[in-house]
């Protein structure tokens, strides 16, 4: 009988366990302003796919020499 009511017990206490979790968005990629102007002609702002966001010439590469 003690066990029965121990069975008992446990299920409804942990009836309230198992819920499903709250569904969370996927945030849309923000464009980061520049922290400083431009450090020449060429260049444009893009997003590094390691370092975040910075100036990338198509000839020269990243600005401050990211890889």
């Amino acid at each position: 009988m003690k066990l029965l009511l121990t069975a008992i017990g446990l299920s409804v206490f942990l009836a309230g366990c198992a819920v499903q979790p709250v569904g969370v968005g996927i945030r849309p990629a923000a464009v980061v302003r520049p922290a400083y102007p431009i450090p020449g002609p060429g260049y444009l702002w893009r997003q590094h796919p390691t370092y975040g966001w910075g100036w990338y010439h198509p000839g020269m590469g990243w600005h401050r020499g990211w890889r």
